[in-house]
């Protein structure tokens, strides 16, 4: 999806959601719960064209990468299922809020941003508009997000294992 798209405030929350740091619902799931993974996390870019909403785990070395799949299922399986706690949700957005603001710190951040800005969006007054779109998102945007994006279709799965060193 491209960063000009609707749904990208509620995906920029989804994404923060799935990975905004270490008590986030996929790395608490594969690296705390079932310690099978040693990091995961997400990423999903503002591009000017559509791009991926990446899913990234790397297993343990003594962890079975089906269940390490099967857990990333998981974590995805419950953001279509189940609508993020108010709670949840608020973490989210000071996350992607705190980031924001700390990127305009100095003179040269707040170059940085309204030129990219102006690149990707066509004016750089988008810088401006984006706390409040992501203030609008509701946990109904964000299930309906992951319900239309993260679904088994619309996925290809990659498993890279390292050849062994012996």
């Amino acid at each position: 999806m491209a960063a000009t798209e609707s749904d990208r405030p509620a995906l920029d929350v989804l994404d923060v959601l799935l990975s905004g740091g270490e008590s986030s619902r996929l790395y608490r799931r594969l690296v705390y719960e079932t310690e099978l993974a040693t990091t995961a996390w997400t990423s999903f870019g503002w591009l000017r064209y559509p791009g991926l909403f990446l899913v990234y785990a790397q297993a343990r070395p003594d962890s079975d990468t089906k269940a390490v799949e099967d857990g990333v299922l998981a974590v995805l399986q419950t953001a279509r299922d189940e609508q993020p706690g108010e709670r949840e949700l608020r973490k989210a957005k000071n996350i992607m809020l705190t980031s924001h603001v700390t990127g305009m710190k100095t003179v040269g951040g707040k170059a940085r941003q309204l030129g990219y800005y102006n690149a990707l969006f066509g004016d750089y007054r988008a810088l401006f508009r984006v706390e409040a779109e992501w203030e609008a998102v509701t946990a109904e945007d964000v299930v309906r997000v992951a319900r239309t994006y993260l679904t088994p279709q619309n996925s290809t799965t990659i498993v890279l294992v390292p050849e062994s060193s012996e």
